[in-house]
């Protein structure tokens, strides 16, 4: 920008930019069990029927060890048929299930490698929400695939526009 340049800003741009409030469908129904979507990964193959059964249709709850790191999530045991694994990158969301078969969600603070397999990985969405979720809170996973994740993101980001 130079000298005398003017910005120009929509009417309805700055009435939400002098509006204290989020757009309603932005915020979320706390009253509500959080749904959180997770896209599924290389080895959920791995995982028996009964596991995936559970992981998707039972609730889970989160533990008192929860922190920025990851958050333990408490319901059925899942059970994968891999019995070791080289270690391998891991991104924010991905969800661990070490031998107790209790899986881990990891958020923004976590561990760079890990291995354990994986279910797969919690929708960016869906990790804010979990990090809203306080220890003996039930919260259940939902299967999703990629695009419709990136389109819920999507619709959420324009809704704040």
């Amino acid at each position: 920008m130079t000298e005398g340049d003017v910005l120009m800003v929509s009417e309805a741009a700055s009435q939400r930019a002098n509006s204290q409030h989020a757009p309603e469908e932005a915020i979320p129904d706390y009253r509500a069990t959080p749904e959180l979507a997770l896209i599924p990964g290389a080895q959920i193959a791995e995982f028996d029927g009964a596991s995936l059964y559970a992981a998707f249709n039972r609730p889970w709850h989160i533990d008192d060890r929860a922190d920025r790191m990851g958050v333990r999530l408490c319901g059925p045991a899942l059970r994968c048929r891999l019995d070791r694994m080289i270690s391998e990158g891991l991104g924010l969301g991905a969800v661990q299930v070490p031998s107790d078969g209790q899986p881990i969600a990891l958020l923004n603070d976590r561990q760079t490698i890990g291995g354990y397999p994986r279910l797969g990985a919690l929708a960016p969405l869906a990790c804010a929400r979990l990090a809203q979720c306080m220890p003996g809170d039930t919260v259940t996973l939902k299967p999703a695939s990629a695009e419709a994740a990136l389109a819920h993101y999507r619709r959420f980001i324009r809704s704040l526009h």
